[in-house]
């Protein structure tokens, strides 16, 4: 055997050993740590029902909010019926106590065993109805418990309602999400998923990611004024559940580049 045979017999071999120790990993992984606080606290479904006793920990005070009736935010049959059965959830909905009619409200998806609990949150806003206006990167600074900046992305989205005299009108809204675990914050679907299969690979672990969003609708024309009244309600928030934190102007290389080259939102996800 010559030496070119040797060194293809040499790359065959490494190519199986990677593929064998990629395979075994797959079949066994470690499950990490969630990014978010967890505990028992129950959840509602549609017909009024605890669909669960568990729960990702979201804050029930918030200053100047009053904390809505968690049986008018529940856990619909289709989540619980297409989701894997480890999924965790977390909602509830809060609601400004001045009078105005702003509320938010906040939806958490973490994942257990099983991937598929995490999906583009771009289905279920146009599943809803909603059509999606426009797409953007922002940053949302948060203080505690060291001052970072929060990568996430911000969808601007608009339906057609029916006023209470039967009127045709449109109601707009700010749709804000990024993934958490342990040791990550991304707002891109596509770094999640390098991350996870990275993580998978050299260090046999499966992260648990989880999907966070905050929600709030406001009549057209005051788009600006809701995102910023809702930037700041996630900077307060944030830091009540979710235990992963960012450093200063964190924004991975993958992120940059995709925002830096110009890459059309829709292919990220």
């Amino acid at each position: 055997m010559n030496k070119q045979s040797l060194k293809i017999f040499a790359v065959f071999l490494f190519l199986i050993g990677i593929t064998a120790l990629f395979l075994l990993r797959m079949r066994a992984p470690s499950l990490g740590n969630p990014g978010v606080k967890v505990g028992n606290a129950p959840l509602y479904g549609e017909k009024s029902n605890v669909v669960a006793t568990t729960s990702v920990l979201l804050p029930e005070k918030v200053p100047g909010f009053v904390l809505d009736n968690p049986l008018r935010t529940p856990i619909s049959q289709m989540e619980l019926s297409v989701l894997p059965p480890d999924t965790i959830f977390g909602r509830k909905r809060y609601v400004a106590d001045d009078g105005s009619l702003f509320n938010v409200q906040i939806n958490a998806i973490l994942m257990g065993t099983d991937r598929a609990s995490i999906h583009p949150p771009q289905f279920c806003i146009t599943g809803q109805g909603w059509q999606i206006t426009g797409t953007e990167l922002t940053d949302i600074p948060i203080k505690k418990p060291l001052p970072y900046n929060l990568k996430a992305m911000k969808m601007n989205t608009a339906i057609g309602v029916r006023t209470r005299d039967g009127n045709a009108a449109e109601l707009h809204g700010i749709f804000i999400y990024w993934f958490v675990a342990d040791r990550f914050l991304t707002p891109s679907r596509g770094e999640r998923m390098w991350l996870m299969a990275r993580e998978l690979l050299t260090q046999g672990k499966l992260d648990r990611w989880a999907y966070i969003a905050y929600f709030s609708t406001c009549a057209p024309g005051q788009e600006n004024a809701t995102f910023e009244r809702l930037r700041s309600f996630i900077a307060d928030t944030v830091p009540e559940f979710q235990t992963t934190t960012g450093s200063p102007d964190r924004v991975s290389a993958q992120t940059a580049d995709t925002f830096r080259t110009g890459t059309r939102l829709e292919n990220i996800f």
